[in-house]
């Protein structure tokens, strides 16, 4: 799995998250929102970065990754990460409710096909804040990634989190660590993409079938 995916992000994770078959044809409708690729690439929408990256690790993160230099309409850079950030709960003007405002700007900078989301009265947002945390959520442990970046503890948890604030499925198992550019960069330097896309790995498989499920809902013959 390792030789397979080197430079993909693949980690081990629970084989009932696998699929033994995968369908890369996939018609793809044209009206849907732009999606951040984990690649750095935008793509028209989810299905058409999902068909086009079939078989590699390629998924959806926030558009704050693929438009960093784009300015908020505040004249701040767009954010990328809000960990750092307190829970300050902040209804959208798009009813949907965040995290914080770190969040809300996060999870849709960039979105150029849409209205600019800001900040209303949380009033207008109790009533789905009230339907949302209805769900009661089983205490199990099977880690699942967001499209906003986050890990939740269970695919109960995401799926709270899809019915506040529309996230969705990112990949199973933990979230994989973005690569993280550097702005400056030396004289003889290449482009970052480049050797993103030319990573070379080196390393001796065994023959010993010892299948795993990778993160990328695929299975390997070993680790």
């Amino acid at each position: 799995m390792k030789l397979l995916t080197c430079g993909q992000g693949v980690v081990r994770t629970s084989k009932k998250h696998c699929q033994t078959t995968r369908h890369c044809r996939e018609s793809c409708w044209r009206v849907a929102r732009p999606t951040c690729g984990s690649d750095g690439k935008l793509y028209a929408n989810a299905c058409r970065m999902k068909a086009t990256n079939c078989g590699k690790h390629v998924f959806e993160v926030p558009m704050a990754f693929c438009v960093s230099q784009e300015r908020t309409s505040g004249g701040e850079p767009c954010p990328t990460e809000c960990s750092d950030q307190k829970e300050k709960l902040v209804c959208g003007s798009d009813e949907n409710i965040y995290r914080n405002e770190c969040e809300m700007k996060m999870l849709n900078c960039g979105a150029n096909n849409r209205k600019i989301v800001k900040r209303v009265d949380m009033e207008k947002c109790k009533g789905k804040m009230s339907k949302c945390l209805k769900v009661k959520c089983p205490a199990e442990v099977d880690p699942v990634c967001g499209t906003d970046a986050n890990v939740y503890t269970n695919p109960c948890l995401l799926k709270v989190a899809t019915c506040l604030k529309g996230v969705q499925l990112a990949h199973f198992g933990n979230c994989t660590l973005l690569p993280r550019l550097e702005t400056d960069c030396p004289d003889d330097s290449v482009s970052a993409s480049h050797c993103r896309t030319t990573a070379l790995c080196h390393e001796e498989c065994p023959d010993t079938p010892a299948f795993v499920c990778g993160s990328d809902n695929r299975f390997y013959k070993n680790e």
